[in-house]
């Protein structure tokens, strides 16, 4: 017997970490949209992680699994770069839960679940507020941080607009939420950004505040400034992906084929990815053939 979640890619354009002794209070209060990409998780009677048919050492997965106290074989597809800000982690932790829950018949409810892979991201260092948004779906606001019961989320309008992103590599997450000079000034500016953003609820708002926060922050260089340069001579505003060397935008239909030529012209095809706004995870049936690999990595 094999079982299926899909999980959605989450961006986050601004974040305010929040740190606690609970690791259920403990995460981020950030703005982002999910992503129509994301992770597919197969649960099924066995033993070892894969990663797209390899097997891997994936933390927030064995981690989820002790939780359990369960046994089995989990094999995860990824759409969606890793350790490039696009949610990965949370996805993987998530997605275990989640399949891991259905397929061994376990009287947990969702909101459980998501408590237990929030916990993982954070205990394991990979992320701090993408699971309860990645639950959620859709473009998302965090007003509270931490796990169900304690997070808060909210939903922006997006109108009909596609997300384009397109990536340059990674940054090791783990260093940065270990310092805490880079986390004070994190607190700062997101909170600052949140502010913002809440007098305001709006989609365009919400990329300002983004924009602001990473040019203050000081993680956004010179390529990343020629890319959103390339947006925002189509009118589109762009910002950095948190935390990863990419940036993201939501574009209008009829704009989208000038906005992804343009960044494709500066960095190739394989380096920028384009998808819809996507729904919160959820249980599936089991895709057709293997999911697809990263569009960007």
């Amino acid at each position: 017997m094999k079982c299926w979640a899909f999980v959605p890619g989450h961006v986050s354009g601004f974040f305010q970490p929040v740190i606690s002794p609970s690791p259920y209070r403990t995460g981020s209060r950030n703005f982002g949209p999910c992503l129509s990409l994301g992770v597919w998780t197969c649960a099924e009677n066995g033993d070892g992680i894969y990663l797209n048919d390899r097997e891997a050492e994936i933390e927030p997965t064995g981690w989820v699994l002790r939780r359990l106290g369960v046994r089995v074989r989990i094999r995860h597809y990824c759409q969606v770069p890793l350790g490039s800000g696009f949610g990965a982690s949370g996805a993987f932790a998530l997605g275990t839960a989640l399949a891991t829950a259905r397929l061994l018949g376990l009287k947990a409810r969702k909101r459980e679940l998501v408590r237990i892979a929030h916990e993982a991201e954070v205990t394991c260092r990979t992320g701090l507020g993408d699971v309860g948004p990645q639950s959620l779906g859709g473009v998302v606001v965090t007003t509270r941080a931490g796990a169900p019961p304690y997070g808060k989320w909210r939903r922006l309008r997006t109108g009909k607009v596609r997300i384009l992103c397109a990536n340059l590599g990674p940054i090791c997450t783990k260093d940065l939420l270990r310092d805490e000079e880079f986390l004070r000034k994190a607190r700062a500016l997101g909170g600052r950004a949140l502010r913002k953003v809440l007098a305001r609820p709006t989609l365009g708002r919400a990329m300002e505040a983004s924009l602001e926060f990473s040019k203050s922050l000081g993680l956004l260089d010179r390529e990343l400034e020629g890319l959103i340069r390339v947006c925002r001579r189509e009118g589109v505003l762009a910002s950095q992906i948190m935390l990863g060397r990419g940036i993201f935008c939501f574009v209008p239909q009829k704009k989208m084929p000038r906005v992804k030529r343009g960044l494709v012209e500066v960095l190739g095809r394989e380096k920028v990815l384009s998808c819809r706004v996507g729904g919160g995870a959820e249980i599936k049936s089991a895709p057709r053939g293997r999911p697809a690999k990263a569009a960007a990595s």
